[in-house]
């Protein structure tokens, strides 16, 4: 089923979305693939708490690897 849109764009969008549609009477069945892509996209995004979690524990990774370091740098300076 379909509906009908009254909606206002920028005035180079008819151009690009009938190039992307492939012709001006597919420029709806287009919009419509787009919105649902971008429906479904925004749904599998990171929220902010997981962004969170993985910087944290990113950062506790580089902290690590520092602290590693540091001791690769102390075992090599004592073996000399």
């Amino acid at each position: 089923m379909s509906i009908r849109l009254n909606l206002l764009v920028d005035d180079d969008i008819p151009d690009m979305l009938t190039a992307l549609a492939g012709s001006e009477v597919k420029r709806g069945q287009k919009v419509s693939e787009l919105v649902r892509a971008v429906y479904e996209s925004r749904e599998k995004a990171l929220t902010g708490g997981e962004l969170a979690r993985i910087q944290n524990e990113l950062a506790g990774v580089a902290g690590k690897l520092k602290e590693h370091e540091s001791r690769l740098l102390q075992l090599e300076r004592a073996r000399q």
